[in-house]
């Protein structure tokens, strides 16, 4: 894919799961690569397909009104003369989205005293959360989000993640997800394509995660089951959904022996499956609750000088961990 009379071009596959977040400094060509795939930039030329059907094809493709596409801009892009309700609707009716998905996408997103309200009058953080709902509300197959946080400080930001976490896991929506944000990335993403002067650099590893089911929720906080362990996490959900807690290096610590009584809200066993040494260190694959899980040894750890091997036992203490 490529756009006339610049030095632009995409060649490359997506898988059609999960969140797949687009990242590179700004000017890079993120936007424009949604925008092409979308059918809102018209400059293109070059071969799309979603799965079995062809959206373009040289200069020639679908509208993209046929692309079944839900985008969500930086700026939400709200009617202003319509109430909530009104906006969730509008796409709901040219896709024929039966009032009662539309109804429960809206208490998904926290909405449901929000639908009679009109944009002015919301928040930041509320209308980002509209703005999703209507992208949902559309009926898409595929879900393109263009910074969807921009310009939102970390209070409104925490107050949308959560929700735009749980519509991605329930819906099972693909996401093209344009960021800048690494805690976005470890938020939503399952894997990391890197953009840089308009081309595909290279795919990033996904952020590690462990699958969990929701138990128990209420007032802001859920607790999840991980083979039978418990923990407590800010976020939402409903009892049953399946979801994903992500966890970054600095918030869990490996030992060989068990740690006893710590501040970790989780302290599980996991077991050696492969250890690989790289340059910036040993990789270890491990077996957690019945699940892979890839994870670098810090060069300041421990474990660092003498490496657990494939077999062995080891604890896993997590500090912390962010509900997807």
């Amino acid at each position: 894919m490529s756009r006339a009379g610049e030095a632009f071009a995409f060649e490359g596959a997506i898988p059609l799961e999960g969140v797949t977040a687009v990242m590179g400094p700004s000017g890079s060509g993120k936007t424009t690569f949604l925008m092409a795939l979308a059918g809102l930039e018209r400059r293109v030329r070059g071969d799309i397909r979603f799965g079995d059907t062809v959206w373009a094809r040289g200069r020639r493709g679908l509208k993209p009104e046929a692309r079944r596409v839900g985008f969500v801009f930086q700026e939400g892009r709200l009617f202003p003369h319509l109430t909530v309700a009104e906006n969730l609707a509008y796409g709901a009716r040219r896709r024929k989205v039966h009032a009662s998905a539309v109804q429960g996408i809206a208490e998904g997103m926290g909405l449901s005293d929000l639908m009679e309200r009109r944009p002015a009058t919301l928040s930041g953080g509320e209308s980002r959360r509209v703005a999703v709902a209507r992208a949902l509300a559309s009926g898409p197959e595929i879900l393109f989000m263009d910074e969807p946080l921009s310009g939102l400080d970390d209070d409104a930001k925490a107050q949308v993640m959560p929700y735009l976490s749980r519509a991605v896991a329930v819906t099972g929506i693909p996401v093209v997800y344009v960021t800048h944000s690494r805690a976005e990335v470890t938020r939503f993403a399952d894997r990391v394509l890197r953009v840089a002067r308009g081309r595909i650099a290279g795919w990033d590893a996904p952020p590690p995660a462990l699958a969990v089911t929701v138990v128990e929720a209420g007032h802001g906080r859920v607790i999840v089951d991980l083979d039978g362990a418990r923990l407590v996490l800010p976020g939402y959900g409903r009892p049953g959904d399946a979801r994903r807690i992500a966890l970054q290096e600095n918030s869990v610590l490996l030992s060989r022996d068990a740690p006893g009584p710590s501040g970790a809200a989780l302290v599980i066993r996991a077991e050696v499956a492969e250890v690989r040494q790289k340059p910036s260190g040993a990789e270890l694959t491990l077996r957690v609750a019945g699940q892979g899980l890839r994870w670098r040894i810090d060069p300041a750890s421990v474990l660092a000088a003498r490496p657990p091997g494939p077999g062995e036992s080891i604890w896993m203490s997590i500090l912390a961990a962010t509900l997807r």
